[in-house]
């Protein structure tokens, strides 16, 4: 009730120094040279359904929800394969590397919560621990001590979050991620009767690929293959100045 209305119904609000601040525009420190994350962060909590998804997520509950249900999944495996069963019987992980238990995940949410809370004493939030995170996960190819791509973090960061919130199968499951920012584009091959292609796109990618007919003024004895691949990011090649 308080998340869906959060957007009408926030009101400025002062802190302890007597400055006054809007919960949800607070600003971020600049742990150092952090100013490349704390862009993204701020872009990303401004798409509605994603930060009310992080305002409400529980990091414990959905650990144990999620550690429910591992050790639901490998009781069945034991119990049709007896022989494998000290195997199957090892401990669910938690860790960092997929799953709802993820740290990333409990952390963002973290800082998310701290960024909307109307409560703040003050009209700025630390990022700090979010970043340690960060930096310890990308194997410190993003520090808070050093610059880097915001875009290169943005792709990391959401490409991360999905793994994560997947429970490590990003590509056979959706999450807010893909819900918010997925795109889709369609990629055309002309193919012959040899099954050579004249022209298209590369194909990669998921997607459900279709053959058709090529029109009549196409010529003869080629197909048209379509697929529709899905994306988080899509490169833009611009023309050669002047424009």
């Amino acid at each position: 009730g308080d998340v869906a209305r959060l957007d009408d119904a926030s009101r400025w609000q002062r802190a302890l120094d007597g400055s006054q601040f809007l919960p949800g525009l607070v600003g971020l420190n600049n742990v150092k040279r952090s100013d490349y994350a704390n862009v993204v962060v701020h872009s990303l909590l401004r798409v509605k359904p994603f930060r009310d998804f992080f305002l409400l997520f529980d990091a414990e509950a959905a650990a144990r929800a999620n550690q429910a249900k591992m050790a639901d999944k490998k009781r069945k495996r034991a119990a049709a394969n007896a022989s494998s069963a000290r195997a199957n019987a090892a401990p669910a992980s938690s860790s960092s590397k997929g799953g709802h238990s993820s740290v990333l995940v409990a952390r963002f949410g973290e800082l998310c919560r701290k960024m909307w809370n109307a409560g703040n004493f003050k009209g700025h939030v630390s990022p700090l621990e979010f970043l340690l995170v960060v930096q310890e996960r990308s194997q410190r190819r993003f520090r808070a001590d050093s610059h880097s791509d915001p875009v290169e973090f943005l792709t990391w960061l959401l490409n991360t979050l999905h793994f994560d919130l997947t429970g490590g199968k990003p590509h056979k499951r959706k999450s807010i991620v893909t819900r918010c920012f997925q795109g889709e584009m369609e990629v055309t091959k002309i193919h012959d009767d040899d099954g050579d292609s004249d022209n298209g796109g590369d194909g990669d990618g998921d997607g459900d690929a279709k053959m058709a007919p090529v029109p009549a003024n196409g010529g003869g004895g080629e197909k048209m293959e379509k697929r529709r691949v899905p994306f988080l990011m899509l490169g833009l090649d611009l023309p050669p100045t002047p424009l």
